[in-house]
């Protein structure tokens, strides 16, 4: 068995939604995104990146145009600082200064 590391990012913060008269929880979208981009540079297939960069891309759109980026910074302080300097390189690759000023 493989230990998936990461994954206790998604449940730091959750939402639950009601669809077809399920309640179902999910990850906070400020929590999916930072998980996305820690993970990202993990895939080792292109065409999987690509996705994921696409992914990251929509999750920040979405944060902005619900006023929620603020809550990136909230739960980026609850990472471990290993992670936190993963993240800002990552974001720093992807030319994402804005979110790195945020996260700092």
């Amino acid at each position: 068995m493989q230990p998936l590391r990461f994954l206790d990012i998604l449940y730091l913060k959750t939402i639950t939604v009601k669809t077809r008269g399920v309640k179902v929880k999910l990850p906070h979208p400020a929590c999916f995104l930072l998980h996305k981009i820690i993970v990202f540079k993990r895939r080792p297939e292109k065409h999987k990146r690509i996705k994921e960069i696409e992914q990251i891309e929509r999750m920040i759109d979405f944060l902005k145009k619900e006023d929620e980026l603020y809550l990136l910074k909230k739960i980026f302080t609850e990472l471990h600082t290993g992670w936190q300097k993963r993240i800002i390189d990552i974001l720093r690759d992807l030319n994402k200064e804005e979110l790195v000023e945020i996260l700092q």
